[in-house]
């Protein structure tokens, strides 16, 4: 078995969405309210997956968007984890702006959990 992490190419990045839960109609966030819900529902209902369009456009304008920067794990050439950071500036006190990546939607395929894959998403951020 061949593990890789590394950025995804730009002819990878419709397996790279598949990883992540919300390209799969799973909810990636928690509602404003749920923390005082008492309902039965604190979680948005899934939506569809992503359709193959999606995914292409999806890719089509993370490749262009220099402050994205995807990591991917790779087993045998499939990707079975997904995560990225996103580049931005933070004001700090005194006026100054410093560079700052921001961790954002991250993933790893059921079938491939519990084998650090996850770590070695988040050490090689860490590394960049």
């Amino acid at each position: 078995m061949v593990t890789q992490v590394r950025p995804p190419r730009p002819d990878e990045m419709a397996a790279y969405y598949r990883a992540l839960p919300f390209a799969n109609g799973l909810p990636h966030w928690e509602p404003a309210d749920a923390a005082w819900h008492g309902g039965a529902e604190p979680w948005p209902p899934p939506r569809a997956p992503a359709t193959v369009e999606q995914l292409e456009q999806w890719a089509d304008a993370d490749v262009k968007d220099e402050s994205f920067h995807p990591i991917a794990t790779f087993v045998d050439g499939t990707c079975v984890g997904a995560s990225a950071t996103i580049s931005f500036g933070v004001t700090v006190p005194g006026g100054s702006t410093v560079r700052m990546a921001g961790v954002t939607a991250t993933g790893v395929i059921a079938t491939h959990r519990r084998r650090g894959y996850l770590r070695q998403m988040m050490q090689a951020m860490f590394d960049t």
